[in-house]
């Protein structure tokens, strides 16, 4: 793509991180947002709802709660299935309390 001089936009970097996410490989989803942010192409609230989901599919908790409030502090309004992925993944864990939160 880069090559033929065609820049890849927000959409592009969404399937790849939707692929990475779903695959597993969310070291990698991080050097990707991070070449996205140098070209400019800031996180919105989909590219969150990716990472959250990928997180959440790992059962990493630490990192989706992080993602979640960076989330919200920037302005981005979380979608249900945003909400689904953490209800389920403190569930998982037995932390119904927070699950519940």
């Amino acid at each position: 793509m880069l090559s033929k001089g065609v820049s890849p936009n927000v959409a592009t970097y969404h399937t790849l991180l939707g692929g990475l996410s779903n695959s597993g490989r969310m070291g990698e989803t991080e050097k990707l947002i991070n070449e996205m942010q140098e070209r400019g192409l800031g996180p919105n609230s989909l590219t969150y709802d990716i990472l959250i989901s990928g997180y959440g599919k790992q059962s990493n908790k630490k990192e989706s709660v992080m993602l979640y409030f960076e989330m919200v502090r920037k302005g981005f309004v979380p979608k249900l299935s945003t909400y689904n992925v953490l209800i389920c993944d403190f569930a998982k864990a037995g932390m119904m309390k927070q699950a519940r939160e």
